[in-house]
């Protein structure tokens, strides 16, 4: 009989090692559930503080001290040109709408746009017109005077094409290059002729020497020759006016390309063009921009010139025979 338990214990012997495994297992993980994390591992606590006490503005106390102590009156912190007085002087006044301090001729506001309308007073009420404007002259001519402008030519190419030579102009600094043809009118100036002149240089490196120099000959009818040599840059002063458009807004181009858009008080030149958005959809050509005489003649699109001189109360006008 021994012999048969010892069979019967070697062939369970693996089993029971398995179960006391098993039983060591439950047991330890037991004490692992039931256990407590030590005070080392506990997560601290945010502290909670209490929200700061608003703070209080005595309304009636900064009113009073308003009152008691006012700001003193300074010049320089009201709205015109000149800080150092707050009224207009001689020869000047003040724009209604803003407060800016201009000279009394001025048409326009530089501050907030404000128009004075011709025969207008320093408020920008309008006395009334002694004489209506004719029927189709939709402008005024508020001032006529000349402006300086750089002008520089460039340079020119020669058009194979068409046998003749186009000129590169800049009229005024940081505008866009123009492409005129020789012997044409840009800005009412004629362009012609283009002289070559052989100008005799000291190169350092290579000596003196000869090299070609070109020069074009720009002038307005009736005026002196103004000569401009090629890359070199030569200050004008040129006609311009300006307008008050009474009915419709306006847009403004030259030599088709668009130099102002949607206005109604803007500053033209010769051979500018005005094209109207809305209505009758009307177009003029600015023939002549005449600072002597004061006018300004337009073309429209019947071919009729019409004349518009600067007055004091009221905008003349005159219609010439179709040229």
């Amino acid at each position: 009989m021994a012999t048969d338990y010892k069979k019967i214990l070697i062939s369970y012997f693996d089993k029971i090692i398995f179960l006391l495994f098993l039983a060591l297992f439950i047991v330890m993980a037991s004490r692992v559930v039931m256990s407590k994390p030590s005070d080392d591992t506990r997560v601290p606590t945010i502290p909670r503080k209490p929200f700061p006490v608003p703070v209080e503005l005595h309304k009636e106390r900064f009113v009073l001290n308003k009152l008691a102590n006012p700001e003193e009156p300074d010049a320089t912190l009201d709205f015109t040109s000149d800080p150092e007085k707050i009224a207009p002087g001689q020869g000047e006044k003040q724009c209604p709408q803003c407060g800016w301090i201009v000279k009394e001729t001025a048409a326009k506001c530089p501050n907030c746009n404000f128009r004075w309308h011709a025969g207008s007073d320093e408020n920008g009420d309008k006395p009334p017109i002694e004489e209506p404007l004719p029927q189709g002259i939709p402008f005024r001519v508020t001032e006529i005077t000349r402006k300086p402008v750089d002008i520089l030519f460039k340079g020119f190419i020669e058009n194979p094409f068409k046998l003749r030579f186009d000129l590169q102009m800049h009229w005024g600094m940081g505008t866009k290059m123009s492409i005129v043809p020789l012997g044409e009118t840009f800005r009412g100036y004629w362009l012609r002729p283009l002289d070559k002149k052989e100008v005799e240089v000291n190169d350092p490196k290579m000596g003196r020497r000869t090299e070609d120099r070109y020069y074009l000959t720009i002038q307005k009818p009736g005026e002196e020759p103004l000569i401009v040599e090629r890359g070199t840059i030569v200050r004008e002063r040129e006609a311009m006016a300006m307008l008050d458009a009474g009915q419709g807004r306006w847009d403004i181009y030259h030599r088709g390309e668009k130099v102002a858009s949607d206005q109604s008080f803007f500053e033209v030149y010769a051979q500018f063009q005005l094209r109207e958005l809305e209505g009758e959809k009307r177009v003029y050509d600015v023939v002549e921009v005449n600072d002597r005489e004061k006018k300004v003649v337009f073309r429209g699109k019947d071919g009729e010139e019409l004349v518009l001189e600067v007055a004091p109360r009221r905008a003349v006008a005159t219609v010439s025979p179709t040229r």
